[in-house]
């Protein structure tokens, strides 16, 4: 299977708008529209449609609020019916390469702590945690 990250435009914003995680998931991830419209209010975002096989399968965005801390991964949602096919560790290898070719050296992201949460996937990924919290989830990095 393929995976690729692509740019959001007119052509495919309205159908990564329409994927949904599995159900139950929503304590830990935004639905896609709010992510994608938060993400045009933030100067620096990186925001991108991950595709397998030429079709959409998620949204994952990057944030960089302040030039002197690392870029910040807000979000990563994999459609429900394609989680666990390892799309979403590919995106994110995806956008590591992508940010170490712009220069950066480190990545952070947060998440909500929980029985079905993320934390597993994160710590497969090489994410550790820094021991620092924002509004109640967890702040883990990476190195690039």
């Amino acid at each position: 299977m393929e995976i690729t990250l692509e740019p959001v435009h007119r052509d495919n914003v309205t159908v990564l708008c329409r994927l949904e995680s599995k159900p139950g998931q929503e304590r830990y991830v935004a639905p896609n529209a709010i992510t994608l419209a938060e993400a045009h209010y933030y100067p620096g975002s990186l925001v991108r449609g991950i595709y397998a096989d030429g079709e959409p399968v998620g949204v994952i965005w990057v944030a960089r609020e302040d030039p002197e801390e690392p870029p910040f991964l807000v979000r990563l949602s994999i459609e429900g019916t394609r989680q666990g096919q390892g799309i979403g560790a590919e995106a994110v290898a995806l956008l590591q390469d992508e940010l170490r070719a712009a220069g950066e050296t480190e990545l952070e992201l947060s998440f909500v702590p929980g029985e079905d949460g993320p934390q597993g996937f994160y710590e497969r990924l090489g994410f550790e945690d820094t021991g620092r919290t924002l509004e109640g989830e967890l702040i883990w990095r990476k190195d690039l």
